[in-house]
């Protein structure tokens, strides 16, 4: 934590910072240990300044931070938005499919289905939202001609005339509106996502009419998993968390990301990047795969507003995912 002589707290004077020397405060977080308000009420008018120009300080510090009460108040005006997977057993699962502003995670191992359920969301929101989807690539996992068969199977949902006329130059928009990112390193990968936030907050702020409301990054396992084993390593993987956050809730941005499996107790797979990593998505569903009847399931793993184990079963189709109720 900073020391409270940090530049810009001029309110702290020699006197002032003596004083809170002599209570044992010399950091911010001695600050926030400590610090009572009503301790405060019969100090100085100095003091009492310095106080506020140190909770200012945290204010700013704090990446975006909010109070429930905050928090709430911007959703009441923007309202609860949420983006359609593409799916319908998934949408019920999510009550509404993706929500903007929130980070969600899909878990799997090889083959779980976890690079199709990316590409069935970044298809639908594409061409229903008409939005634009950034697509970030980690593992050669994307595919451009298995995406337009699911821009395909999303336009053939349409009556018999509109698919015959017009149905490629959709499938083409909707192509165009989907960016594709290959990175493959954790360095890269933060200077791409600080750049995509400084270009976002750009957008929201001019109300452009056309702007990224998906952010997929598949997988995030891989570029982490070969940095991880030291402090830096682990201090670059919550970089990485916290700036996807930032960029859901100060964006109104959909992020949905996916991260490997790995052996558990008793054999039974768990994911990657350890507990740490578990604070970062606000939803986390697990799926697996059954290659006989080609069936996946989506279980609910964890969820900020609804109850754990629920579960949505969907196939892995040419032309994308098929609800199965």
């Amino acid at each position: 934590m900073p020391r409270l002589d940090s530049p810009g707290l001029f309110s702290l004077t020699p006197k002032i910072l003596a004083d809170f020397a002599a209570e044992g405060i010399l950091s911010v977080e001695d600050f926030l240990l400590a610090h009572n308000p009503n301790l405060d009420e019969s100090r100085t008018e100095a003091r009492k300044q310095a106080v506020v120009d140190i909770l200012g300080y945290i204010d700013r510090q704090s990446c975006g931070f909010r109070t429930s009460a905050r928090m709430l108040q911007e959703i009441e005006a923007r309202g609860e938005r949420y983006l359609p997977t593409g799916c319908e057993s998934l949408d019920k699962l999510l009550e509404g499919g993706l929500r903007e502003g929130t980070v969600t995670e899909l878990v799997g191992g090889s083959s779980s289905g976890k690079t199709q359920v990316c590409m069935q969301v970044a298809a639908s929101v594409a061409y229903r939202c008409r939005a634009m989807v950034g697509f970030v690539d980690t593992c050669h996992s994307f595919s451009a001609t298995r995406l337009s068969h699911m821009l395909g199977g999303l336009v053939g949902g349409r009556d018999a005339v509109q698919r015959r006329v017009g149905a490629a130059d959709e499938i083409g928009d909707a192509m165009k509106s989907i960016m594709h990112y290959s990175i493959f390193d954790i360095f890269p990968m933060l200077s791409f996502l600080n750049q995509l936030h400084t270009t976002l907050s750009v957008q929201v702020q001019s109300m452009e009419e056309k702007v990224m409301r998906l952010l997929i990054v598949d997988c995030a396992s891989s570029v982490i998993s070969p940095i991880l084993g030291g402090i830096p390593g682990h201090a670059l993987m919550v970089s990485m968390g916290i700036i996807l956050k930032k960029l859901a809730l100060e964006n109104h941005l959909a992020v949905l990301i996916t991260n490997h499996t790995v052996g558990g107790e008793g054999g039974h797979p768990k994911p990657a990047l350890g507990e740490t990593w578990k604070a970062m998505p606000s939803v986390r569903l697990l799926l697996a795969r059954d290659f006989s009847s080609n069936l996946c399931h989506a279980t609910v793993m964890k969820h900020t507003s609804m109850a754990c184990n629920r579960h949505a079963a969907f196939q892995i189709t040419r032309t994308g995912l098929r609800p199965v109720f």
